[in-house]
């Protein structure tokens, strides 16, 4: 992964629970959608530039795929 994590974001999980964000887990997200390797860095970073602390794991979701759903050369759309 090329593009930097954000440190310290605790992010809150659907059950409520509260975890430090996981930048591996968004990535492979992405990769999983089917997203070529530069769409995912595109997307990664877009997602991550506008996240702030106690943002919740359902937005980072929404962000995600709608960023996916806009971006060019994707698998799926």
């Amino acid at each position: 992964m090329t593009t930097p994590t954000p440190n310290g974001i605790e992010i809150v999980k659907a059950s409520g629970e509260k975890e430090n964000f996981d930048g591996d887990k968004l990535h492979a997200s992405i990769e999983r959608a089917g997203a070529e390797s530069g769409i995912i860095e595109k997307v990664y970073g877009a997602v991550t530039r506008t996240m702030r602390p106690g943002v919740s794991s359902e937005t980072i979701l929404g962000r995600t795929f709608h960023r996916l759903q806009t971006a060019e050369n994707i698998l799926w759309k």
